[in-house]
């Protein structure tokens, strides 16, 4: 909502996180200015981004020697920092005196300009605070500052400069600034990588969690949920709204009833060219000790078909956890089964399933899927992945006590020359233990594979005091591998999901601690494991998190969690798209 401001001072909406960061306003224009600190006789229109040490003058009467000035800064306290025009992440200057708490935006005439958002970062690139309050000075509207991050015209602000006057947005803070972020966008023109394209969070009356998802070869995030006993399918289309199903319902029943306390469901979609092109596959805990694997198409809400995947006692735990495709769009279902097995408890579940009709595609191989490797405690596949129609990957966890330094991260690379029309067998190429171990368990729980073939792995360590997440790199698909990226923050931190792109870009998300409570966050790393840019969010609630990650050839969309995990029916399914 845009609202007409005042030459004078305004004072805008937020409190957003409570912080004391002052937002004093912004921007754009028509022809030239002539500020009597100009004196040019060509039209000025140049784009300027400064940083002040303001110590204890207020931003009100900063504003108002701002205004005196017709919207030029007094470059005694003043420090040009760059001339952009686009988003950007910005170190200060070295303080003379109490360190840097003010930013300014400063534009001229024939510049209309919009800040989605405005954030002070820790030395990680964590976002620790965001602006509450807000002041005009020649602007002809604005909008309430977001969220860290947050999604396009979160302010908007149009010229209102005039020949004598600029248009400015200052940002001031309680305490000094040594980095900051700032979401800036000329109209019309392409936002950049890390910016918010737009989000969507699905608010309803009970706690949801996210399971799943996937897109479409429209860009069409798929995504599951649990709300709370029913499993539910959700389309959110590339422009960030929500999809209806053949029904004209916003959501898709997937299971009605689901007693174990952790079913969720796993998705896949088709994206080989051919008839199959978008088929859409879920995997969902039904029961207690069912699984059931359905195709849908298109926006149906009726599945073309269902199979019992995995049928237990009917007391039996068993969790859907991942679900992949091969290039011959075969399905693979990565599972746990509580089946007894040695020492007792869950154990690897791993099967393979004909895309035409849910058929089990291993039935018959010869040799036949290796056993699932012996354990003493609880264990699971997380997730599992292929490389073209034959080499499979999984991970998850083992606990041994044939294996000294277990449990931790179990990743397995299996040979499967099976297909629809050839009866070939399925091999263990290798198995691989690494992190974790002793006092320091560990976790898989994502898998991604790039163009040469490396297979990436992220997961936790779950030791008693915290948990820190990594991402590990199998070089080539070798069974060595070694750790491609560690967050090493203070507090409980997790990967939770990677997507990794054929170059060997990995877009990581998960969540950190900051303050006691958990805040999605989501990185982008280089081929050689450093950030390239990091991103968070706090909602404002405890319990932020990304649990999914998709990219397509131009953005990146993450599926989440947000709200108090302390306060009943307050967690919603969360969806982000950034630019690569």
């Amino acid at each position: 909502m845009r609202f007409l401001v005042s030459v004078v001072a305004l004072t805008l909406l937020s409190g957003l996180l409570g912080c004391d960061v002052a937002v004093v306003a912004l921007l754009a224009s028509k022809s030239g200015s002539k500020s009597k600190n100009s004196g040019r006789a060509a039209p000025d229109v140049t784009f300027r981004l400064w940083a002040a040490e303001l110590g204890g003058i207020t931003g009100a009467s900063e504003q108002a020697t701002i205004l005196a000035n017709h919207g030029d800064p007094d470059p005694a306290r003043w420090t040009q920092l760059d001339a952009t025009t686009t988003s950007g992440e910005y170190a200060m200057p070295t303080p003379t005196a109490g360190g840097f708490n003010a930013v300014l935006v400063q534009a001229t005439v024939n510049q209309v300009y919009e800040i989605d958002a405005f954030e002070v970062l820790d030395g990680s690139g964590t976002t620790t605070s965001t602006p509450s309050t807000v002041f005009g000075g020649n602007v002809d509207a604005v909008a309430g500052l977001s969220r860290a991050q947050g999604p396009p015209d979160g302010v908007g602000t149009l010229t209102a400069a005039t020949d004598t006057d600029r248009s400015f947005v200052m940002m001031k803070s309680g305490s000094a600034i040594t980095k900051f972020r700032i979401n800036l966008w000329q109209k019309n023109a392409a936002r950049v990588s890390g910016d918010v394209e737009w989000v969507n969070t699905l608010v309803r009356v009970n706690d949801q969690k996210a399971g799943g998802a996937a897109l479409n070869s429209a860009g069409v995030t798929h995504l599951t949920f649990r709300d709370p006993g029913a499993i539910y399918l959700a389309r959110i289309s590339s422009s960030g709204n929500i999809v209806q199903d053949s029904n004209t319902d916003d959501v898709t029943s997937i299971e009605g009833t689901v007693s174990t306390p952790v079913g969720t469901a796993s998705i896949a979609i088709n994206t080989n060219p051919g008839p199959d092109l978008d088929d859409i596959f879920v995997a969902a805990t039904r029961q207690a000790g069912d699984i059931r694997l359905q195709k849908f198409v298109g926006i149906s809400a009726s599945n073309s078909w269902q199979v019992p995947a995995l049928s237990g006692s009917g007391v039996d735990r068993v969790e859907a956890n991942g679900l992949a495709l091969n290039s011959a769009g075969e399905l693979f279902l990565a599972a746990g089964l509580d089946a007894g097995g040695l020492g007792g408890g869950v154990n690897h579940f791993l099967k393979k399933y004909s895309k035409v009709n849910g058929a089990d595609m291993w039935a018959s191989a010869s040799p036949s899927s290796p056993p699932a490797h012996g354990d003493t405690a609880n264990t699971y596949w997380y997730a599992v992945a292929t490389d073209g129609t034959q080499d499979v990957f999984t991970t998850g966890d083992l606990t041994s006590v044939i294996l000294l330094g277990t449990p931790d991260v179990f990743t397995t690379r299996l040979l499967d020359t099976n297909t629809a029309t050839f009866n070939g067998g399925v091999t263990e190429t290798w198995a691989s233990h690494d992190m974790g171990g002793g006092t320091t368990p560990a976790r898989g729980v994502t898998i991604g594979v790039d163009g040469n073939h490396s297979v990436y792995v992220g997961g936790f360590t779950t030791g008693t005091s915290d948990l820190d997440g990594f991402i590990i790199k199998y070089q080539g698909g070798g069974s060595s591998a070694g750790v491609h990226f560690a967050p090493k923050r203070a507090g409980k931190d997790e990967i939770l999901d990677i997507a990794v792109e054929a170059d060997g870009t990995v877009y990581a998300t998960g969540y950190e601690t900051n303050g006691g409570q958990e805040d999605l966050v989501l990185y982008k790393l280089k081929p050689n494991g450093a950030v390239d840019w990091k991103r968070t969010l706090d909602f404002g609630g405890l319990a932020d998190r990304g649990v999914q990650v998709m990219t397509t050839a131009t953005h990146v969309i993450v599926v989440g969690q947000v709200g108090n995990n302390q306060t009943a029916n307050d967690l919603d399914i969360h969806v982000r798209k950034y630019v690569k």
